[in-house]
């Protein structure tokens, strides 16, 4: 699948990868397979560990992982769960009928938020849906959660940010802070912030959404933000990402080198990622400000099970109990596992397309 080709439009880290989800190309691309409709992963020192072209060939918009699953949401209103270390997309979450502009993983549940004005709530093993919140029919352009809140950034001049409780699916709060368009949320137990096409960045005191700070630098549209502990950091059209103090409100760093608008970040102890329409992810470092990776697609390959712990194979005969797992209709899709010797069947390339299915 090679380099990047387009925009980087979500970033997510966990504790052994960076991954990101790339879509339409900034330039004219011909071709019924132009776009580069693609999640990768990377190991933390920078090997690419996984390419996996989205099964219905859609650019994905937002992505979140766990472990080794990690969660897709796609321009068609799929969300797929996949398994990282096979490729194997686990399930297709169906039922939203707009885009998917942000997804979540918690616990045993999957949040998703969409164009249509719906959260919807997934069990993470079956893949059903289990609860849909209303979110006033507009387009959910981000989610964070903490206990029993919900929260939603808003493509709506009106009403940036609605909070909802998760039991009852209502709402409990709304804040009119941002006077444009709410593209992104974090949150944890002290602090929610938001970015706003207004550029600026706003902390609200978590449990009563007081607002606090309202963090000003950047020169565009603030389309990005991430929380962890007392740091702050956001992502601009401006091409920076900056670090803030929750607390003092005060800016710790601008980091410069994107050179198109910033897109996503996220932020995992002293580690940033952000994601940008330059086609590249960087990796930095929160207390420093210091650049430690850049990441294009090019790089060098390792197999993921030197990063991911493998599991145990299991051998399945094909026939009627495999026949009955899949009574509706199944879509395959080949992802480009990169394997080592020792898990290499006699007679196999290091490369091994692995067939996936996603049950509709």
């Amino acid at each position: 699948m090679g380099r990047i080709r387009g925009n980087v439009q979500y970033v997510a880290q966990s504790l052994e990868l960076v991954l990101a989800v790339s879509g339409v190309p900034n330039e004219a691309m011909l071709g019924p397979r132009a776009n580069d409709v693609t999640l990768r992963a990377w190991s933390r020192d920078g090997s690419l560990v996984l390419e996996l072209r989205m099964p219905n060939d859609e650019p994905a918009d937002a992505v979140a992982v766990q472990g080794k699953l990690a969660a897709v949401g796609t321009r068609d209103g799929d969300v797929y769960l996949v398994n990282l270390l096979s490729g194997a997309v686990l399930h297709s979450l169906q039922g939203h009928t707009g885009y998917i502009r942000t997804v979540v993983i918690e616990d045993e549940v999957v949040l998703s938020g969409s164009s249509d004005g719906t959260i919807r709530i997934w069990d993470k093993a079956s893949g059903d849906c289990i609860q849909t919140i209303l979110a006033g029919g507009v387009t959910v352009c981000g989610l964070a959660t903490h206990e029993n809140f919900v929260v939603a950034g808003l493509y709506d001049q009106a009403t940036g940010v609605r909070v909802f409780d998760r039991t009852t699916g209502k709402k409990c709060h709304e804040l009119h802070d941002a006077s444009e368009e709410v593209f992104s949320v974090a949150m944890n137990g002290r602090h929610m912030v938001s970015a706003s096409r207004d550029r600026m960045v706003r902390v609200y005191a978590v449990p009563s959404f007081e607002l606090v700070h309202v963090l000003q630098g950047h020169s565009d549209v603030v389309h990005a933000v991430a929380l962890e502990e007392d740091l702050v950091v956001s992502g601009s059209y401006d091409h920076t990402v900056r670090v803030w103090d929750a607390i003092k409100g005060d800016q710790l760093h601008v980091l410069l080198g994107h050179s198109g608008r910033v897109l996503s970040v996220s932020l995992r102890g002293v580690v940033i990622v952000s994601g940008s329409a330059d086609k590249n992810v960087r990796v930095w470092n929160a207390n420093t400000g210091a650049l430690e990776h850049v990441l294009s697609g090019g790089e060098h390959r390792t197999p993921i099970s030197k990063v991911l712990a493998p599991e145990r194979r299991t051998h399945v005969t094909t026939g009627s109990r495999l026949s009955s797992l899949f009574t509706s209709s199944v879509r395959l899709s080949t992802a480009t596992s990169i394997l080592d010797d020792q898990h290499l069947d006699e007679g196999e390339t290091k490369t091994r397309k692995t067939w996936s299915c996603a049950v509709q």
